[in-house]
C-alpha cells in the first residue's frame, strides 16, 4: 500500500530495481517488487533527469516531501497555468513572465522549477521589498486588546513571526537575576505541525513588563491564519509587527550586533535592508540641515545694507 500511496522522485541514473529499492525516500521495497512495478499496475514514467513511479493516469509533480500547506500551494500553481506531466517551459513560458506581481512570479518560477526543471526555464527575478506602515506603540497596544494580546505583544516587542508566537508555552519565558527572555525553539504552520523557525532558535531578551504579561497567560490554542485574520480584522499586520520592532533597535540600540540578535538573522544586512522601515519625520530629519544657499547670500546683503 505504500507503493500505491507514494510518488518516488529519483535521480534519472538510479534505474535499476535494486537502487529503487534503496532510495525511495525512507520507503524500502522488495527488489522483485522494483524489479516488476508492472505486476503492481505501476510504470516508470521519466521526465528529463528525473523519474516518477506511476499509477494509472495518476502522476503527481508536487514533491512529496514539502509541507501540505506548501504542496496545495504548487498545486493551484499547476492548475493556474494548466501544467500537466507533458508540460514543458516553451508551454507556459509566456504565462508565467506576464504575471505582472513580481514576487508572484518569483514564487510561480520557484515552484514550476522543482516539479517541471530547469531546462528552459526563466531566470529567478529578485524579490521586490515589502514597506510596512508602522503603527505607534500606543496603538499595538490598544488594537491588542482580547484573548490573544501576548501573542500579539511578542510579535511586536520582541520581533517574533506569527508562526514562532502561537508555538509558545509556558516553558519558553525565562529569567534570572538580571534578565528575562523568551526561548524561540519551534515554529507553528497553517496545517498544525511544528517546525524550526526560519531565523533558526535562539533567545530574544524581553522587557520586564512583557515577562509578566506572558508568564501568567495560558497560551490559548489557535493556528497562525487565525491569528492573522484575527488580526486583520484589528488593522494590525502580523509581519508588520516584526519590522516594527527591528526599526525601533535599530534607531535606539547602538550596538549593531546586539540588533541582529534580537532578530536571529544571520547578517546585519538582511536587518538594514529588508526590516528597517523609513518614516516621515526620518525624511524631515535627514533634509532639515539642508538651507538654501542663495537665501542665506540675500540675508547677508541685507544686512550689509
Amino acid at each position: 500500500k505504500s507503493i500505491l500511496d507514494t510518488v518516488l522522485r529519483i535521480p534519472g541514473d538510479w534505474l535499476s530495481g535494486r537502487a529503487l529499492a534503496s532510495h525511495a525516500r525512507g520507503h524500502w521495497f522488495e527488489p522483485s517488487i522494483a524489479h516488476q512495478p508492472e505486476r503492481f499496475g505501476m510504470a516508470l514514467w521519466r521526465r528529463s533527469s528525473r523519474v516518477f513511479l506511476k499509477m494509472g493516469d495518476n502522476v503527481s509533480l508536487v514533491p512529496e516531501h514539502l509541507d501540505p500547506a506548501t504542496q496545495r500551494k504548487y498545486e493551484s500553481i499547476c492548475k493556474k497555468y494548466g501544467v500537466t506531466d507533458q508540460t514543458i517551459w516553451a508551454d507556459i513560458r509566456r504565462n508565467v513572465e506576464s504575471t505582472r506581481n513580481q514576487n508572484t512570479r518569483r514564487s510561480d518560477i520557484i515552484a514550476l522549477r522543482s516539479m517541471i526543471g530547469r531546462e528552459g526555464a526563466p531566470s529567478i527575478p529578485n524579490a521586490l521589498r515589502r514597506v510596512y506602515e508602522l503603527p505607534e506603540a500606543i496603538e499595538v497596544r490598544t488594537r491588542a486588546v482580547g484573548p490573544y494580546e501576548p501573542y500579539i505583544l511578542s510579535m511586536a516587542f520582541a520581533g517574533l513571526r506569527i508562526g514562532e508566537a502561537v508555538a509558545l508555552n509556558p516553558a519558553a519565558i525565562r529569567r534570572n537575576a538580571q534578565i528575562c527572555w523568551i526561548e524561540v525553539t519551534l515554529s507553528r504552520q497553517n496545517s498544525g505541525r511544528y517546525k524550526d523557525p526560519k531565523s533558526g532558535q535562539g533567545r530574544v531578551v524581553i522587557p520586564e513588563w512583557l515577562y509578566l504579561v506572558l508568564i501568567d497567560y495560558d497560551f490559548p490554542e489557535i493556528l497562525p491564519n487565525s491569528l492573522y485574520k484575527w488580526m486583520r480584522r484589528r488593522g494590525l499586520q502580523p509581519h508588520g509587527l516584526r519590522h516594527f520592532y527591528a526599526t525601533y533597535l535599530v534607531r535606539n540600540v547602538k550596538n549593531m550586533e546586539m540588533t541582529r540578535r534580537q532578530l536571529r538573522h544571520r547578517n546585519i544586512a538582511t536587518t538594514l535592508s529588508v526590516y528597517l522601515e523609513i518614516e516621515s519625520a526620518d525624511e524631515l530629519m535627514a533634509i532639515q540641515g539642508l538651507s538654501d544657499p542663495f537665501a542665506e547670500v540675500a540675508d547677508c546683503i541685507v544686512r550689509m545694507q
